[in-house]
Protein backbone atom coordinates (compact mmCIF):
# COMPACT_ATOMS: atom_id res chain seq x y z
CA UNK A 1 0.00 0.00 0.00
CA UNK A 2 1.78 3.52 -0.55
CA UNK A 3 1.56 7.11 1.43
CA UNK A 4 -1.24 7.91 -1.12
CA UNK A 5 -4.03 5.58 -0.31
CA UNK A 6 -2.74 4.38 3.26
CA UNK A 7 -6.39 4.59 5.25
CA UNK A 8 -6.74 7.28 7.32
CA UNK A 9 -5.31 6.93 10.96
CA UNK A 10 -8.37 7.64 13.45
CA UNK A 11 -7.58 9.89 16.36
CA UNK A 12 -7.53 8.74 19.94
CA UNK A 13 -10.80 8.81 21.43
CA UNK A 14 -12.08 12.18 22.66
CA UNK A 15 -8.40 14.00 21.12
CA UNK A 16 -10.26 16.30 19.41
CA UNK A 17 -12.62 17.58 22.16
CA UNK A 18 -9.75 17.32 24.50
CA UNK A 19 -8.01 20.08 22.38
CA UNK A 20 -11.22 21.83 21.70
CA UNK A 21 -11.75 22.24 25.23
CA UNK A 22 -8.10 22.99 26.18
CA UNK A 23 -7.96 25.75 23.90
CA UNK A 24 -11.57 26.97 25.22
CA UNK A 25 -9.84 27.33 28.32
CA UNK A 26 -6.82 29.30 27.64
CA UNK A 27 -7.55 31.67 24.29
CA UNK A 28 -6.47 34.44 26.19
CA UNK A 29 -2.86 32.60 27.08
CA UNK A 30 -2.44 31.73 23.24
CA UNK A 31 -2.99 35.16 21.46
CA UNK A 32 -0.67 36.55 24.45
CA UNK A 33 1.59 34.01 23.10
CA UNK A 34 0.72 35.29 19.24
CA UNK A 35 1.02 38.29 20.47
CA UNK A 36 4.38 38.05 21.76
CA UNK A 37 5.70 35.77 18.85
CA UNK A 38 4.92 38.40 16.32
CA UNK A 39 6.22 41.32 18.34
CA UNK A 40 9.32 39.44 19.03
CA UNK A 41 9.68 38.14 15.33
CA UNK A 42 9.43 41.76 14.17
CA UNK A 43 11.30 43.31 16.73
CA UNK A 44 14.50 40.69 15.78
CA UNK A 45 13.76 41.66 11.92
CA UNK A 46 13.77 45.01 12.48
CA UNK A 47 17.11 45.41 14.89
CA UNK A 48 18.68 42.18 13.33
CA UNK A 49 21.60 43.13 15.11
CA UNK A 50 21.01 43.75 18.17
CA UNK A 51 18.92 40.73 18.14
CA UNK A 52 21.89 38.52 17.14
CA UNK A 53 24.03 40.24 20.03
CA UNK A 54 21.30 39.67 22.60
CA UNK A 55 21.60 36.13 21.26
CA UNK A 56 25.15 35.76 22.29
CA UNK A 57 24.92 37.66 25.20
CA UNK A 58 22.15 35.12 26.58
CA UNK A 59 24.10 32.40 25.94
CA UNK A 60 27.15 33.28 27.11
CA UNK A 61 25.53 34.14 30.66
CA UNK A 62 24.10 30.77 30.47
CA UNK A 63 27.08 28.95 29.88
CA UNK A 64 29.04 30.71 32.61
CA UNK A 65 26.29 30.28 35.21
CA UNK A 66 26.10 26.90 34.13
CA UNK A 67 30.27 26.03 34.04
CA UNK A 68 29.74 27.68 38.11
CA UNK A 69 26.95 25.39 39.21
CA UNK A 70 28.78 22.48 37.05
CA UNK A 71 31.71 23.05 39.16
CA UNK A 72 29.51 23.29 42.53
CA UNK A 73 27.72 19.86 41.88
CA UNK A 74 31.54 18.41 41.32
CA UNK A 75 32.54 19.54 45.01
CA UNK A 76 30.01 18.79 46.31
CA UNK A 77 29.92 15.31 44.75
CA UNK A 78 33.15 14.93 45.80
CA UNK A 79 33.06 16.21 49.49
CA UNK A 80 30.24 13.24 49.43
CA UNK A 81 32.94 10.61 47.90
CA UNK A 82 31.37 10.51 44.61
CA UNK A 83 31.89 10.39 41.16
CA UNK A 84 33.29 14.26 40.28
CA UNK A 85 35.13 14.34 37.26
CA UNK A 86 32.70 14.38 34.64
CA UNK A 87 31.22 17.42 36.51
CA UNK A 88 34.23 19.23 36.75
CA UNK A 89 35.16 18.78 32.97
CA UNK A 90 31.81 20.03 31.81
CA UNK A 91 31.76 22.82 34.25
CA UNK A 92 35.12 23.92 32.96
CA UNK A 93 34.22 23.56 29.26
CA UNK A 94 31.26 25.70 29.85
CA UNK A 95 33.03 28.29 31.48
CA UNK A 96 35.47 28.24 28.73
CA UNK A 97 32.63 28.31 26.21
CA UNK A 98 31.04 31.28 27.84
CA UNK A 99 34.22 33.25 28.15
CA UNK A 100 34.41 32.22 24.34
CA UNK A 101 31.36 34.07 23.76
CA UNK A 102 31.62 37.02 25.72
CA UNK A 103 34.78 37.78 24.20
CA UNK A 104 34.49 36.59 20.61
CA UNK A 105 30.93 37.25 19.68
CA UNK A 106 32.10 36.79 16.10
CA UNK A 107 32.87 33.61 16.49
CA UNK A 108 29.85 32.42 18.96
CA UNK A 109 28.06 33.45 15.95
CA UNK A 110 29.74 31.82 13.20
CA UNK A 111 29.63 28.69 15.50
CA UNK A 112 25.79 29.16 15.88
CA UNK A 113 25.48 29.23 12.09
CA UNK A 114 27.53 26.21 11.70
CA UNK A 115 25.80 24.18 13.94
CA UNK A 116 22.12 25.32 12.45
CA UNK A 117 23.92 24.51 8.88
CA UNK A 118 25.25 21.23 9.78
CA UNK A 119 21.74 20.01 11.94
CA UNK A 120 19.53 20.64 8.33
CA UNK A 121 21.75 18.91 6.50
CA UNK A 122 21.79 16.06 8.28
CA UNK A 123 17.40 16.18 9.62
CA UNK A 124 17.08 16.98 5.68
CA UNK A 125 19.16 14.20 4.48
CA UNK A 126 17.93 11.83 7.55
CA UNK A 127 14.21 12.47 6.56
CA UNK A 128 14.56 12.19 2.77
CA UNK A 129 16.18 8.63 3.42
CA UNK A 130 12.99 8.13 5.71
CA UNK A 131 10.55 9.31 2.58
CA UNK A 132 12.28 7.26 -0.28
CA UNK A 133 10.22 4.40 0.91
CA UNK A 134 6.87 5.38 1.02
CA UNK A 135 7.32 7.39 -2.22
CA UNK A 136 8.01 4.64 -4.36
CA UNK A 137 6.19 2.58 -2.49
CA UNK A 138 7.95 0.13 -0.27
CA UNK A 139 6.77 -1.14 3.18
CA UNK A 140 7.82 0.87 6.08
CA UNK A 141 10.86 0.00 6.93
CA UNK A 142 12.53 0.60 10.70
CA UNK A 143 10.68 0.78 13.59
Amino acid sequence: MTADNAPPVPPAPGAGQAMTDCSARNWRWMMVRGVLAIAIGAVSVTLLMLALQSLILVFAVYMLMDGVIGIIAAVRAARAGERWGLLVSEGVLSILAGGVAALLPGLALMSFVLLVSVWAVFSGGALLVAGIPAWIGWPAVGG
